[in-house]
């Protein structure tokens, strides 16, 4: 098949095109990410889950005292989900007011 040489430079990119879709594909892969990341917030409030956000006031389970709104994290696990350690009785507690249970060690 023979193609004419009007026809071929009618197919070549014009200059800075290359770079707008790179643009685009960027804005795209950046916007998907970021709708998964509240798809999982979302899902994780509505489940209770450690990625769901918690605003309520939280007690605690064991001896019912208030949790403060402004905690301080004594774990990694606490500092990366949420969590209180009652200040009361030491129960460790989770970002939805449940217990948590204390990490086995293997013998």
């Amino acid at each position: 098949m023979y193609t004419s040489c009007a026809t071929l430079a009618a197919k070549k990119p014009k200059p800075g095109q290359d770079e707008e879709r790179t643009e685009m594909t960027a804005l795209v892969v950046i916007f998907a990410v970021l709708a998964v990341g509240m798809a999982l917030v979302i899902y994780g409030s509505i489940a209770k889950n450690k990625w769901g956000i918690n605003l309520g006031q939280i007690s605690c389970p064991r001896c019912n005292a208030e949790l403060p709104k402004v905690r301080k994290p004594r774990s990694l696990q606490q500092s990366m989900w949420g969590g209180w350690t009652c200040p009361t009785c030491g129960l460790e507690v989770d970002k939805w007011g449940r217990e948590v249970a204390p990490p086995k060690i293997a013998c």
